[in-house]
């Protein structure tokens, strides 16, 4: 249980409602985080004492709901943090916002049991109407010097181990997503648990003050001072109980309860202490830190003033803080369109070692009153620049009387970046595959690209000699126009999926085949054009040669492995390496088997790491340039 944010809850509530509220737990039948859940809609509703809400403008809007077939899982980009969602009942529902001069499309998704399944809903909104807020990232066992104290101390996540664990979540997940929204929204905020310390002040910009170069380092200096001097030690665990004949469950729990975050085991003040933002978050100072016990009639307020109309809420935790406490999004989607980043967030997860199913349960049971996103379904278009680049003709016969840009080079790299890409659109015979859902297809794409299905092409290369089937994969590759001279780009939201299209083409015989590097994600973040209509289809006549040599089959891989001829590794997760997960009839891995996670292949900004990166990484895994590598 993330701790603290019980009593920033009673403050808040306190100083919003003018009232007092008994904390004394034995009187309840619950316990505090309900309580604090069903505070929340007293201290949130209408506006603000005495003033009278204009009437809003509405519109009719269609509520139709088309079945989506095949439909991917959900939030599965980081399935270290979050479970993927997979509810086979989903639906694509029309444009709900869609305001004019939109310059960023969210795709979100509610669930409604009424419906019997999950409803996606794309959306068009104003970047400078929108706020990102990160819900209470504390900088804990980070560096700052606000250290967990030993050696029964619980703060955050409640362990050093899982607190670093969420500090890596913010590194690689959250950080990325400020960093590339921050030009573009009208403002980025933390919401901080208690009031503001004088050195918060000093350190960071709030809605009263913007602090002076001078100051920020004065302030990182007094903080370094205050935290270094406080005794980050309690007392230890109880070795002995008072039991009576009876209450023995009672007894127990009362004096050695599950959570204790108070002086006994945190040492008397530890909650006093000026709490600062993670050191994973670069805080920029135009940046503004929001504090709880501030309360939410001054965030709305202020929110409301700089014309707000839209929330991407991320931070932590799911269950708790991003949730009920002051900017949680119970208060936030009583006045604003609050869409909740699903993996740019954590739950807390007692009794488990991974956040990920109670983070997939906490988003879930949101989803019936909020609407849910993902870091890749959030995309700036480039504005102005879109509309003076516009997308070139989809049908064939136009884009090969036009080809006037640079070609694509007819060499052996596995990679092409998007300002490459994007010069050679036009070159003749160019088939750009796009291995998205259809929905997010036909929201947008890279100009000129056609829709490969991933299921389908991998359906058939799993069933029994299905790589071996000339006849079949004629047809499939044929159908997208695709000869085995065309150069091919091929892109996506996950390196799985684009991989898996990469290297099928590879071994059918497409000789000049790339990967878009950085993705999707990449070519939307670099403001390149996109097209919203369907790309006209013209098949061509393909004959495969299949690159035997690509494929290494089960028998003659036994053979050559126990010879030590090939590396075999193993790019799965790394619970599913060790047999932790299981998803096929057998846990575990091959016996010697390398393991290297393909997801450690990549930088944070989602493109391939350098090339001595990988280098380096491959020699650390054991997997050397000159032996044959098999992976699976």
């Amino acid at each position: 249980m993330r701790v603290g944010r019980w009593q920033d809850v009673l403050l808040q509530a306190r100083k919003e409602l003018f009232m007092c509220i008994s904390t004394n737990s034995r009187r309840l039948p619950w316990g505090p985080g309900v309580l604090a859940m069903a505070i929340v809609p007293c201290v949130v509703n209408g506006h603000a004492w005495g003033e009278s809400a204009a009437e809003p403008e509405q519109r009719s809007y269609e509520n139709r709901m088309t079945p989506i077939d095949h439909p991917q899982p959900l939030l599965a980009d980081h399935p270290e943090f979050v479970q993927p969602v997979i509810e086979r009942r989903r639906f694509e529902a029309p444009v709900l916002i869609d305001e004019k001069g939109a310059d960023m499309r969210v795709r979100a998704w509610r669930f409604s049991y009424n419906a019997r399944g999950i409803i996606e809903v794309p959306n068009r909104i104003r970047a400078d109407r929108t706020a990102v807020i990160m819900v209470h990232p504390w900088g804990i066992d980070d560096g700052h010097g606000w250290n967990t104290p030993q050696p029964a101390g619980v703060a955050d996540f409640c362990t050093v181990e899982k607190n670093h664990l969420a500090a890596r979540h913010t590194r690689e997940i959250v950080n990325p997503l400020l960093q590339r929204l921050r030009d573009r929204v009208a403002l980025v905020m933390y919401s901080m648990r208690a009031g503001e310390h004088p050195v918060h002040k000093k350190l960071y910009r709030s809605i009263r003050y913007r602090p002076s170069e001078a100051e920020r380092a004065e302030g990182a200096k007094e903080l370094r001072e205050i935290l270094s001097r406080f005794e980050y030690r309690g007392q230890p665990l109880p070795e002995r109980l008072a039991i009576s004949r009876g209450s023995e469950f009672r007894d127990y729990f009362r004096q050695f309860p599950g959570l204790d975050a108070g002086p006994r085991y945190n040492n008397e003040g530890f909650w006093d202490l000026p709490v600062p933002v993670c050191s994973e978050v670069d805080v920029h100072p135009e940046d503004i830190v929001y504090y709880d016990h501030d309360g939410y009639p001054a965030l709305r307020e202020y929110l409301k003033k700089r014309q707000i109309h839209h929330i991407l809420l991320t931070g932590y935790a799911t269950d708790m803080c991003f949730c009920s406490t002051t900017a949680g999004y119970k208060n936030l989607s009583q006045d604003f369109n609050v869409f909740l980043v699903g993996d740019a967030t954590l739950a807390t997860f007692p009794a488990n070692q991974s956040p990920r199913y109670a983070t997939n349960a906490h988003l879930s049971f949101a989803s019936l009153d909020q609407f849910i996103t993902q870091c890749s379904w959030i995309r700036l278009d480039p504005g102005a620049q879109r509309a003076a680049r516009r997308a070139p003709s989809t049908r064939p016969d136009d884009r090969v009387a036009a080809a006037q840009n640079a070609e694509l080079p007819e060499d052996t790299s596995i990679l092409i970046t998007a300002d490459r890409l994007a010069h050679g659109l036009n070159q003749p015979g160019l088939r750009i595959l796009d291995t998205r859902t259809h929905a997010e297809y036909s929201d947008a794409h890279i100009p000129g690209a056609l829709r490969v299905d991933v299921n389908d092409w991998k359906a058939l290369a799993t069933t029994d000699r299905g790589l071996h089937d000339a006849n079949a994969w004629s047809a499939k590759v044929g159908h997208l126009g695709v000869t085995r001279d065309s150069p091919v780009v091929v892109y996506g939201d996950r390196l799985s999926d684009t991989a898996r299209i990469w290297w099928l083409l590879k071994y059918v015989g497409v000789q000049h085949v790339a990967i878009l590097n950085g993705g999707w994600q990449c070519w939307v973040q670099e403001n390149q054009p996109v097209q919203e209509t369907i790309t006209e289809n013209a098949a061509t006549s393909f004959e495969p040669e299949f690159q035997l040599d690509r494929l290494a089959e089960i028998a003659g891989l036994k053979q050559t492995f126990r010879a030590g001829t090939v590396q075999v590794v193993d790019a799965r997760s790394a619970d599913e390496f060790t047999g932790e997960e299981v998803r096929g009839e057998r846990g575990g891995h091959i016996p010697g088997a390398a393991h290297l996670e393909w997801k450690e292949l990549l930088a944070a900004d989602g493109r391939f790491k350098t090339r001595d990166e990988l280098r380096a990484l491959f020699r650390e895994r054991g997997i050397l340039p000159d032996e044959t590598a098999v992976c699976y």
